[in-house]
């Protein structure tokens, strides 16, 4: 079932020597991106990771595991402000929509694991707006919410694999020509797994 990705893997030089039997995608990238890696086993490896399309990346994977829950909310908290806004008068919609504008920024800083901006800004939409105080809630257990703060850290400054994404210019500029020509001889007639 791998076959093909991992003929296509061993068309590259540099990855001669890398962990390909059995095929793991994750033991792939964490050689290539170790020490025993190169800049042109890097480009490979990401190439090959590129191609390889399923499963999805493990990183993406928990990023957005690691939210559904405060999306909910934040969903909920906005299905009962749209009601609350069409009944309101102008000054009250316009309070609304700035608690929204809050609530935003909240999710967007908890999403880049800053948990402290991110509970700040979910306090400010609480003030305006009592239909958030369920979100603040959330972001303030602290024994739920720190070891996923500091996961949403490592996830924010994570590449989508540890060598990154696959950059054509960059590999095509860094390799040799036996690699150029495994990376030609897939773009001439491509397919992915």
């Amino acid at each position: 079932m791998y076959e093909k990705i991992i003929d296509f893997a061993r068309s590259f030089p540099t990855l001669a020597d890398a962990p390909l039997e059995p095929w793991d995608p994750v033991a792939l990238d964490t050689w290539a991106a170790g020490p025993a890696g190169t800049s042109g086993s890097r480009h490979a490896a990401a190439c090959v990771l590129a191609i390889w399309n399923r499963p999805p990346n493990p990183v993406g994977m928990v990023r957005d595991a690691l939210c559904t829950e405060l999306r909910r909310i934040r969903e909920d908290c906005d299905q009962r402000l749209d009601d609350r806004e069409e009944t309101e008068a102008p000054m009250i919609r316009r309070r609304i929509a700035h608690a929204r504008e809050k609530m935003l920024a909240a999710w967007r800083a908890y999403q880049l694991g800053e948990l402290l901006k991110a509970r700040e800004a979910a306090g400010l939409a609480a003030e305006l707006a009592c239909e958030y105080t369920p979100v603040r809630q959330w972001l303030a257990e602290e024994e739920r919410t720190e070891p996923v703060a500091q996961v949403l850290r490592r996830l924010a400054n994570a590449e989508t694999w540890r060598v990154g994404t696959f950059n054509v210019v960059a590999a095509m500029a860094s390799w040799d020509e036996p690699h150029r020509a495994a990376f030609l001889a897939w773009a001439r007639s491509p397919w992915y797994c």
